[in-house]
């Protein structure tokens, strides 16, 4: 049996924030719907998706290569390692090194970076999101963070480094933003502003 998402709360510079912060759980990423309860205490879209429905960027299913071909347009990956996330640049992970990942029972997806060691990244089409959701390391953890009213994305961003963010890779929002976590309360509570493309995502990331 799992643990409900730990919610924080988070105000910076006058915006708030929430944080879901996974309590002695793991994390995984989805290729096939998941359904949200307590062995599975919170679901969000992680990589971009193309319109023919196929993962955006390389990636790599629990050891099986999805898409193997690295995208130069996204700048960082997500790996995950005995179920634990690590954040790369794309600097840090050629084709080759990909490739060997494959061979480790690693999953792996490719999206932008917004805060790598230490440090904010630009993002080339970020002028059109104000709504923003990351995956962020800590010093002593991990957590899905979002903000809660619009935000620029260097507002996003300075608001992760003075939580203390040391890394922090994006995970789709916008239309394909919905997600949901199962709550102290033994609930499940959506979250996500807008839905319209629900039905199109093709992967997920799942703290259980």
């Amino acid at each position: 049996m799992g643990k409900p998402i730990q919610l924080k709360s988070y105000t910076v510079s006058g915006s708030h924030l929430t944080g879901y912060l996974p309590v002695d759980q793991q994390v995984y990423w989805a290729l096939n719907r998941p359904i949200c309860h307590s062995g599975q205490s919170l679901i969000v879209p992680a990589a971009f998706t193309f319109e023919n429905l196929s993962v955006v960027g390389a990636s790599i299913d629990w050891g099986k290569i999805v898409n193997p071909k690295i995208s130069p347009e996204l700048s960082g990956f997500c790996v995950i390692e005995s179920q634990k996330p690590h954040i790369l640049s794309l600097a840090q992970l050629n084709q080759g090194q990909f490739n060997r990942l494959s061979k480790q029972q690693t999953s792996v997806f490719q999206q932008d970076l917004l805060v790598f060691q230490g440090k904010p990244i630009p993002i080339s089409q970020a002028s059109a999101i104000n709504l923003w959701r990351a995956l962020v390391i800590f010093s002593d953890r991990f957590e899905v963070v979002e903000n809660d009213i619009k935000m620029r994305r260097d507002e996003f961003q300075m608001a992760l480094l003075k939580l203390g963010a040391q890394q922090a890779i994006y995970l789709d929002m916008g239309t394909w933003s919905e997600g949901a976590y199962f709550s102290s309360q033994n609930r499940v509570v959506k979250i996500g502003k807008m839905r319209k493309n629900t039905h199109k995502q093709s992967n997920w990331l799942v703290f259980h």
